[in-house]
Order: structure tokens, then sequence, then C-alpha cells
């Protein structure tokens, strides 16, 4: 990033947003529930980080990664213009999600239809789930440590924990109701 803010390499930027974009887009599903808002937001992102880089705001930190500046830039718009904005009805399922994140291998049609089933049954779960258990499970899931987790939803430590604890303990009660049972 500061190599694309400092001379403007192009290069530097599509590695950037090579690298990020799918973990990045997957978050943002996993917070929405909707791909519409999912791009959205993931697109304002990408526009803002190059405002910021026009006006060279932005500085490495040994305490927060790009990859940690960029989910709170995603995570703050979705939160002021989606969420604080009540636009952020649960009209769209999550398909998309479970198809985008399915290995990409071949697999029998029991197998999809099985990996199928479990989606849905995750996606109605975490629908269910208060918006700061969702936000946080949703980072987890695509491999934030807690401590950045706690710098991204600008939260104590113990709080995002706790989060973490309730949100897993109420998606493994809700699969367990639809009779799906941990391995």
């Amino acid at each position: 990033m500061q190599q694309f803010q400092d001379s403007g390499d192009g290069a530097a930027f599509r590695t950037l947003f090579l690298r990020h974009k799918d973990p990045l887009l997957a978050f943002l599903l996993r917070l929405s529930g909707r791909n519409d808002v999912a791009e959205d937001v993931s697109q304002q992102a990408w526009l803002k980080l190059l405002e910021v880089a026009r006006r060279r705001g932005y500085r490495a930190s040994e305490v927060a990664s790009f990859r940690t500046f960029l989910f709170t830039l995603a995570r703050n718009y979705y939160v002021d213009k989606h969420l604080r904005a009540h636009q952020a009805t649960r009209v769209n399922p999550l398909s998309e999600l479970h198809e985008q994140t399915l290995p990409a291998m071949n697999q029998s049609p029991e197998d999809t239809a099985v990996a199928r089933q479990l989606g849905s049954a995750l996606e109605l779960a975490l629908r269910d789930l208060p918006h700061e258990q969702r936000e946080v499970a949703a980072l987890w899931s695509v491999g934030f440590e807690i401590d950045v987790i706690a710098t991204v939803v600008g939260a104590p430590r113990d709080s995002v924990i706790s989060r973490k604890k309730y949100a897993l303990s109420k998606l493994r009660h809700a699969l367990g109701r639809q009779g799906i049972k941990e391995a």
C-alpha cells in the first residue's frame, strides 16, 4: 500500500486488490447477508482506499496490518450506510456466499447436496445472531485473530472474546435444533 500511495504504482494496487478482494467480499457477505450490499460496501471501501492514498493518508503501522485497515474501512462504511440507516433487511439469502466458499473440488452430487444443506442451515443460524456477534463471527471465519477483530470493530478484546463465544454457542445450538451435530 505504501508503494502505491508513494508512487501511484498500479501493479502494487492490483496486487493488493487481488490479494484482499475475495476475503473482504466473503466477510461482507457474512456480515450483511446480502450480495448486493456486500458488493456495494466492498466497492466503496476500495474507492475510499484510493481516496486515502491520494491524500497520502495511509500510514503503515506495527499494530495494524493493511488488511486490518481495509476491513475496518469496509466495516465502518457498512455500519454507517447500511446498519444505521436501517437498510440491512434480510431479503436475499446468503446462498451466494455458500456457492462462493464451497471448495472447488470435484464433489459427488451427494457431497454437493450435503454442503448446500449445511450452508442453508448455517445461513439461518447466522441470520438470527445479533449484529455484534455476527460481525465477530464473520471476521473470525475469514481468519482474523481476536486482537485484530477488536481493532476492526472498536471493542475491547474481552468483549470480542465474549461475542465470539456466544456466537459459536448460539450457532451450535441453532444447528443442533436442525439436526446437525458437531463432527
